[in-house]
Parts: C-alpha cells; sequence; structure tokens
C-alpha cells in the first residue's frame, strides 16, 4: 500500500478459503496488493495488483534468486535502527512485492491448458510462475542483491550509490524534492543519498527517501529509511504511517500494527483514546496476531467516531490500512474515499484504492484508480506496475506488457545507472508468456528492453 508495493497491501486470506494472488505502498500500501479470481485456470483471468505482496512458500524460498550486490555500484552503510522482533508473519507465505501478491496455486494449473508446442519454454514458464510465487519482492531498486526473507530490514543496512553525480551538490534536498514531483524517482532517490551523506542526522531527508523508495517499487530500502527517521523524530506522524505502509506490504503484521499503534500515541489528536483505555498508557501492544489487529482496529474506529467535526484523511488512511489487514475490503475502500473527499489529488490514496479495489475481485474499477493516479503523477512507477498487474488480471496482456515497459523504461533513463526493478521484469515474463511469445520472453529473462521496446512499437 501505501505505495503497490500501502500502496500495496499485504491481506490475510481466509482459513476456509483458497489462497489468492493480491496486489504493493508499494499504494504501498506495493504497492509493489494483488489478488486472484475463483475463476477457473483456463478463463486465464488473473488479478494481482500490488498493495501489499505474498504468496505460498510450499516449496520454500527459492535461493537461486539471490544475487550478490556489485561492490563497484553500491556501497553497504549500516544505519543503526531500533530494535524490533522478528517479523511473525506466517512462515507459510512469502512477501511478492509493490504490492500484494497472493498465488492461488489452483493457477499453476493453468499451464497445462496452454499449447504445449515448446516443451522448453513452457518449463521455463513454469520455473517462472513458481519463482515469482516464493520470490522476495522486497529486493533493492537497483535489482542488484537481494536479502532471504528471514531478515529484518533492521539488520540491515541501506545501499548507498557510490558512483553518485550529486555528492557534491549543496542543495541536494530541495532538488531531490523536486525530483520527485516531477516525477523522477531514481535522480530524487541519487540526490537525497547525496543530502545524508551530508548530513546523516538530517530526519527529514530520511523521511522522503524512504516514501520515494516505496514509489519505486523499492520497500525494503523504504523501510530501512523510515526507520532510521524515527529513531531521529520518534513522533514523525508521516514517518510513522509511512512505514505501517510499506511493513503492510512485506508482511509483518504485527510490526503494521505497532507503527498504527505509535500514530496514535503519538498524534495529539487522538492519544487521549489511549490513555481512557488503560493507565498504562504507551504499553506494548498484546503480541498475539489477531488481537493486535483488533485492538488498534478498535482505536481508530473510536478516532473516527469521536472526529465529528469533519474527515481526517490520515486517520481514514491508517483505517484502510487496518481493513485490509482484516481483509474487509469494502470498509477499505470507504475509508480511502473518505481520505479522497479531502484531498482529491493525492495520487497516493488514489493508488491505494486502487490496490484496495483489485484485492476485492473489483478490477475494473482499480483500472480506473490507477489511471487517475498516474494523471496526478505520471511518474509513479509503482502505480504503473500495478496498473500493468492489474490489466493480466482483465487478460488485457498487451496492455500489461506496454506498462511494464513505460515503467521500465521510466527508471532507466534516469542518471542512476539504469536501475530497474526485477519484480517488473519478473511480471512482464509472465505477461509475455501470456501471449505465448517465447522469443519474446527469452528477451525480458536477458533484460533486453530495447528489443521489447521496438516489438510493441513504443518510441519513447
Amino acid at each position: 500500500l501505501l505505495s503497490p508495493s500501502i500502496d500495496d497491501f499485504q491481506s490475510e486470506s481466509k482459513s476456509d478459503g483458497a489462497t489468492r494472488l493480491v496486489t504493493s505502498n508499494t499504494a504501498v500500501l506495493s504497492t509493489a496488493l494483488d489478488l486472484v479470481d475463483v475463476r477457473e485456470p483456463c478463463e486465464r483471468r488473473w488479478s494481482w495488483d500490488r498493495w501489499s505482496p505474498r504468496g505460498s512458500r510450499k516449496n520454500g524460498f527459492s535461493k537461486s534468486s539471490l544475487r550478490k550486490k556489485k561492490t563497484e555500484e553500491t556501497e553497504l552503510i549500516q544505519v543503526e535502527t531500533e530494535p524490533s522482533s522478528p517479523s511473525r508473519s506466517n512462515p507459510e507465505r512469502a512477501s511478492l512485492d509493490s504490492g500484494i501478491l497472493l498465488v492461488n496455486e489452483r493457477y499453476f494449473g493453468l499451464l497445462n491448458c496452454l499449447p504445449q508446442s515448446d516443451t522448453e519454454f513452457w518449463d521455463k514458464m513454469q520455473a517462472e510462475w513458481e519463482e515469482l510465487a516464493r520470490r522476495n519482492w522486497l529486493e533493492d531498486g537497483d535489482s542488484e542483491g537481494l536479502v532471504p526473507l528471514n531478515f529484518s530490514p533492521t539488520e540491515k543496512g541501506y545501499y548507498f550509490h557510490t558512483s553518485n553525480p550529486y555528492k557534491d551538490y549543496t542543495n541536494a534536498f530541495e532538488q531531490g524534492l523536486q525530483k520527485c514531483r516531477e516525477g523522477d524517482l531514481n535522480s530524487a532517490v541519487l540526490l537525497l543519498e547525496a543530502a545524508i551523506l551530508q548530513d546523516p542526522q538530517d530526519s527529514e531527508a530520511w523521511q522522503v527517501l524512504g516514501t520515494t523508495q516505496a514509489e519505486n517499487e523499492n520497500e525494503q530500502a523504504a523501510i530501512v529509511c523510515l526507520q532510521r527517521c524515527l529513531e531521529l523524530h520518534p513522533n514523525n506522524l508521516k514517518a510513522l504511517m509511512a512505514l505501517a505502509v510499506s511493513l503492510t506490504n512485506t508482511g509483518q503484521q504485527p510490526e503494521a500494527c505497532e507503527a498504527l499503534h505509535r500514530w496514535i500515541r503519538y498524534n495529539p489528536r487522538y492519544r487521549h483514546l489511549l490513555q481512557d483505555r488503560s493507565p498504562l498508557d504507551g504499553s506494548p501492544l498484546p503480541r498475539r496476531r489477531g488481537s493486535q489487529l483488533v485492538e488498534v482496529l478498535e482505536l481508530y474506529q473510536e478516532a473516527v467516531q469521536q472526529n465529528a467535526e469533519g474527515v481526517d484523511p490520515d486517520l481514514q488512511t491508517g483505517l484502510g490500512v487496518l481493513f485490509n489487514l482484516s481483509s474487509e475490503f469494502d470498509k477499505a475502500v470507504d475509508a480511502f474515499n473518505a481520505a479522497l473527499s479531502v484531498r482529491p489529488e493525492d495520487y497516493l490514496l488514489w493508488n491505494r484504492l486502487g490496490a484496495t479495489l483489485a484485492n476485492g475481485d473489483r478490477s475494473e474499477e482499480a483500472v480506473e484508480a490507477y489511471t487517475r493516479a498516474l494523471e496526478l503523477q505520471p511518474g509513479f512507477i509503482r502505480s504503473r506496475y500495478n496498473l500493468g498487474i492489474s490489466c493480466i488480471n482483465l487478460g488485457a496482456h498487451r496492455e500489461a506488457v506496454n506498462n511494464f515497459l513505460t515503467a521500465l523504461h521510466q527508471q532507466r533513463k534516469s542518471r542512476s545507472h539504469q536501475v530497474m526493478s526485477s519484480n517488473i521484469w519478473a511480471a512482464l515474463r509472465i505477461a509475455l508468456s501470456l501471449m505465448n511469445q517465447p522469443e519474446l520472453f527469452q528477451a525480458a529473462s536477458v533484460g533486453d528492453l530495447d528489443l521489447l521496446m521496438r516489438a510493441f512499437n513504443m518510441d519513447m
């Protein structure tokens, strides 16, 4: 969510229902949240719009997907972050990232419905789909390295680009903000990194870098940045809400609930609710997964009821995240629509609404929401990715490919060493396979963006 990858949301599957492919922050919440409907596999109607990713780990995490960082391009600079308990997310799930990807294993059967003329190709496609279901979507934005899922973000540092053309800019932060407004997210990241290296105690720079990384389909880096911001400025409400979205996208429900609880605790408008409910203000939340969610959800609902004078869009955003976590998607849609009634030009909210609609089996409406987000911010990579996922879900495979190629081209054209997101490449390969294009699938496998752009007559 909350940034699909919310911008992608991690939602809980019903205990009596089949696992679904759901769409990332990250409106997000990543974006990249996503879902697959319950039709028969051969109908080819797929839906995985990301707000937060998740998938089956039945066969375990694919270690072959781990790749080492190129040391000449990036440097691991450790930032100390406050200790947090390890993720208590279900070990049977893996985050997929932008957004929410829940894998419906019935859809593995789809491959058996497809032409078998090229056995080698379809074997590769089977492996690609299984890898998409298992992989860690939260890899760094330069797609050069991954960290196993049992690593907590707080155990990692932040990878700064060592060949940063902006490292000596005296006004790097201000220019980074300008690049964010222009939608040039990769350049914005480099400028914000330069600002932080010049002043590592700049909490606002850490905050903006975190939210920018989430928008640019790099949830893992976003979490590290936002945690560092909160070390420096614990009551930063914007950072707390953004962190809650990113944690939701990565399947860390207890930590997401804790961040939303802290948002209430530090908010002068609502912190009295904690004092009214318990004399132990600030006491830790119960660690049982379900009880945490119920308690924080009740807090936010109580805050909404007492806020009779008007709609607080930030409060409604938190409520929308919580309803995504509880799989109450219609209620989450209402919450985001309420927030949009106050901030109709907020592209992040439109993306989060789209991811929630997709999770609620309303893909056509999700497309409209993503389109509005992109009208407001054409450079919003996560929403472009989410739109492509919804197109796959609706069977519009060519349109999906066009959106993925547009996103990759936008990432490549900036001055950041042509960094492109590997989860977008993975989704592109899926779309190409559904079009029965083995040659183009191979081009995507080797990252030949120019060939693919020519094949689809995209001159950008």
